[in-house]
């Protein structure tokens, strides 16, 4: 990189636009309209909208500046530096919240090329020491236009946005692969079980053969984690311990915000210790007023082989007759959704407690459905915690060779067989 001419990343913005921040505020969100960036939606290369917030068309008028065009750069501000993703086309006229920066850059550089420096342990390291606020850390405007970017020849940043965007496309399709998995799961669940969690929540009489109790009864394991005492911020390894942050559906982490335990910890817990296939649910947290439920599902070595959770996660494992499969899409399912979220607003810190839970309504279904329906979706659920392990081993290779495209250190030729060789 010593023999690469560095430029300000202000100085390599398209001049008519230069870099800028999102005006639109919390008080501006409306159910429909134009849909809004927001910081926690940049994760991992992409824009993930798990929760689209979106603004009258109006009020993003009024913020024309950042109305995206494709093709620009959006920066998290308000997160530890690296959170930055290259806006797609197909996201052309959106528009950014406040702790959102818009990038637009010139035609000279390569865009995804700058992205990729953008995620590198330089501008990481670069950023980080410059983060300025008291209680939030927040990327200043002014360092970011002012931070160097290596500038290799044009070939060679095309060259190295090619084998890094070629790790990112191969992350997005087992992503994608996973959350396919998980969409042909909910249909077959609808074909075989459609009114089984509409009956439980109704006065419908059910059908011959099937038997309702509650959640309680049928459920071998229900028990939350633990952590140390004063919390797990000091320390940054040893056993992760998931959070109430990390639940969001089958087969899905976000490794950004991984925590750990001690192992002397790790071995004394008796109880929230992470097996295969178990259910997990967010307990408590969110707006008052307002829960949200979310639920997942790991396993097969996704995201770790040892893990545990904390106390604002339940741990869940059914009896004999119902699976594991049967009891993810069961809580998952609409009307147990809305019932969820019924028990766990209307208190101080929405969530629900363990009572709550156990007297959740449960549904049985003749055994021999419930064979039928684990021989079709269980190897949907494999497929989709073995895509996200692809993924999560692909995201390790591009940072493993991120910063050595980067600083020159290995060259191009090499870098393409790496990537051969794995993929």
């Amino acid at each position: 990189m010593s023999e690469w001419d560095t430029a300000q990343l202000g100085d390599l913005c398209d001049s008519a636009r230069g870099i800028t921040y999102g005006i639109v505020k919390v008080g501006e969100y409306i159910p429909g309209g134009i849909p809004v960036i927001r910081g926690g939606d940049i994760r991992d290369n992409r824009i993930v909208f798990d929760d689209a917030r979106r603004v009258s068309p109006e009020v993003s008028e009024q913020f024309r500046r950042t109305i995206l065009q494709g093709g620009e750069i959006v920066l998290n501000l308000i997160a530890e530096p690296g959170h930055s993703a290259v806006v797609p086309s197909t996201m052309a006229g959106f528009n950014v919240s406040r702790d959102v920066a818009v990038i637009p850059l010139s035609s000279k550089v390569n865009h995804i090329f700058v992205n990729c420096f953008l995620k590198s342990p330089a501008a990481i390291s670069w950023l980080g020491s410059r983060l300025n606020g008291s209680v939030t850390q927040k990327i200043n405007l002014g360092v970011l236009r002012e931070i160097p970017v290596p500038l290799p020849p044009r070939s060679q940043q095309d060259a190295i946005a090619g084998i890094l965007g070629a790790i990112n496309d191969k992350i997005t399709v087992s992503d994608g692969i996973a959350a396919t998995t998980e969409q042909l799961g909910r249909a077959i669940f609808n074909a075989y079980f459609a009114d089984s969690s509409r009956f439980s929540t109704s006065d419908r009489e059910l059908p011959t053969g099937w038997d309702c109790c509650t959640f309680g009864e049928v459920s071998s394991v229900l028990e939350t984690g633990r952590r140390p005492k004063g919390g797990v911020a000091g320390y940054d390894n040893g056993v992760p311990s998931i959070g109430a942050e990390s639940i969001t559906r089958l087969a899905v982490f976000d490794f950004t915000k991984v925590k750990y335990v001690p192992e002397e910890y790790f071995f004394g817990m008796k109880q929230g210790i992470v097996e295969d296939y178990d259910i997990l649910l967010y307990k408590d947290g969110g707006r008052p007023g307002n829960f949200e439920p979310h639920v997942s599902m790991f396993g097969r070595g996704f995201p770790f082989n040892r893990m545990c959770i904390n106390e604002h996660v339940f741990r869940i494992r059914l009896a004999y007759p119902l699976s594991q499969a049967y009891g993810y899409f069961w809580l998952t399912s609409e009307p147990i959704m809305a019932e969820m979220r019924s028990r766990g607003t209307g208190v101080a810190i929405p969530g629900l407690n363990s009572r709550a839970v156990r007297e959740l309504p449960m549904v049985i279904p003749p055994a021999e459905q419930l064979a039928q329906f684990d021989g079709a979706v269980v190897p949907l659920i494999d497929r989709a915690l073995s895509a996200a392990a692809e993924a999560r081993s692909l995201a390790r290779l591009r940072e493993t060779l991120l910063p050595k495209l980067m600083s020159g250190e290995i060259r191009v030729r090499d870098a393409e067989q790496v990537v051969e060789e794995v993929t």
